[in-house]
């Protein structure tokens, strides 16, 4: 079976340029979950013969990168000592970018897929020019077939306004028409299905989590070598609910244990600013994911404070909750519409904003062994339930029956 992965991750030749030349938060989300696939492909099935066509997720220039040509070091590197990964270079200014991307990944194709050879493509989100490009060979590469993987539907993911605002409707209204052309999707919840053509075959795949790995031990922060803290890991922007975490922490009065967030958003300057007015609350910027890794097997409570409210909870779930609970800390979060019923039992729940700080309070005030527990028992949940092997094989699955 040959499968051609088309993506936009960010591969180790390339990871450095990358975060050098961002101008605001990289998606590690994106990132992390599209390797893990990866990771999924190797351990699945034998007899796959898996490509990926990489074109990274950044920024357009000049506003968000400041390179006019993304242009890796690397044209051909593999990931997990196991798959070909080809980095595309393309056009990154803003207007002629994706246009760019959808060229490159079109001639691509083209050059790798033969007239009558089966294959199937596997595409990494609702991101135009990736479906263009599926949509185009399965057209015209009579053997080829297109399966969309869908972590987020894209009306949901930026507040836009004016013209803007219009223009995204319309590549919206696009993305799902082709989206609806394939031969099958990969939701993240089972709410998704309601948008697409009812006759679209899909699979539910709310995330993946990879086995324990070894972490640098050399590595640490001096502002929390007693490794007593709460932590969050992720966007800064208040959609998020990165406002309400330190405003109900900072309500909670807890004193015992420190407030830790990671990463960038709209929101950073806020957190900067509550850092200066408050000692225990620690802003250490966005860091590699190893060091991500560290920090969240070493709190006491991991935090995801994006709220319930509004419809677009039922098609969500954070890629962090899984990561979260695979790290065998305890972790508190609001109970999102998309979030199945099966995962309630292993994670301490927000059902208000107004509970947030008390929740906080309370937490902090629990037994070690108790929130170990609680910990290890959602370890166990997720590794059971979402390794790599058993989630990539219903992706698998999918494109075997259709």
């Amino acid at each position: 079976m040959k499968i051609i992965f088309l993506g936009g991750l960010y591969t180790d030749s390339v990871f450095e340029y990358v975060r050098n030349n961002s101008i605001g938060p990289l998606q590690n989300a994106a990132n992390i979950l599209q390797k893990n696939y990866l990771h999924g492909f190797i351990n699945a099935r034998k007899g796959i013969e898996l490509i990926c066509i990489n074109l990274p997720f950044i920024g357009s220039y000049p506003k968000h990168f400041k390179d006019k040509n993304f242009i890796p070091s690397r044209n051909i590197e593999s990931i997990y000592d196991s798959w070909t990964v080809y980095n595309l270079k393309f056009n990154n200014i803003k207007g002629f970018k994706n246009i760019a991307r959808a060229f490159n990944a079109i001639k691509t194709f083209f050059s790798m897929i033969r007239s009558e050879e089966k294959c199937s493509i596997v595409c990494y989100s609702m991101h135009l020019p990736f479906l263009c490009a599926c949509y185009l060979a399965k057209v015209f590469k009579a053997g080829c077939k297109f399966y969309v993987i869908i972590p987020d539907l894209p009306e949901y993911m930026s507040e836009r306004k004016g013209i803007g605002k219009k223009i995204h409707e319309w590549i919206n209204r696009l993305s799902y028409f082709i989206v609806n052309r394939s031969d099958g999707a990969v939701y993240i919840t089972e709410h998704m299905a309601s948008r697409f053509s009812h006759s679209l075959p899909y699979t539910v795949i709310e995330g993946i989590a990879l086995p324990d790995v070894n972490i640098d031990n050399d590595w640490w922060q001096d502002e929390i070598a007693n490794k007593q803290y709460f932590l969050y890991t992720g966007t800064l922007d208040r959609r998020y609910g990165i406002k309400d975490l330190i405003d109900s922490y900072i309500e909670s009065g807890v004193s015992n244990l420190k407030l830790v967030i990671c990463g960038d958003g709209n929101e950073r300057e806020y957190v900067k600013k509550m850092t200066l007015r408050y000692n225990n609350i620690v802003y250490l910027g966005q860091l590699e994911h190893y060091k991500i890794m560290k920090l969240q097997i070493n709190a006491s409570l991991l935090i995801n404070p994006r709220s319930n409210e509004g419809e677009y909870t039922k098609f969500s779930f954070p890629s962090k909750v899984i990561e979260y609970m695979r790290s065998g800390v305890p972790t508190l979060m609001y109970k999102l519409g998309g979030i199945p019923n099966e995962y309630d039992e292993f994670f301490f729940h927000i059902n208000s904003t107004g509970e947030f700080s008390s929740k906080l309070k309370e937490i902090a005030a629990m037994d070690s062994v108790a929130l170990g527990l609680m910990g290890e028992a959602a370890k166990k949940f997720i590794m059971k339930n979402c390794n790599s092997r058993r989630q990539v094989d219903k992706l698998i699955s999918l494109i075997e029956r259709t």
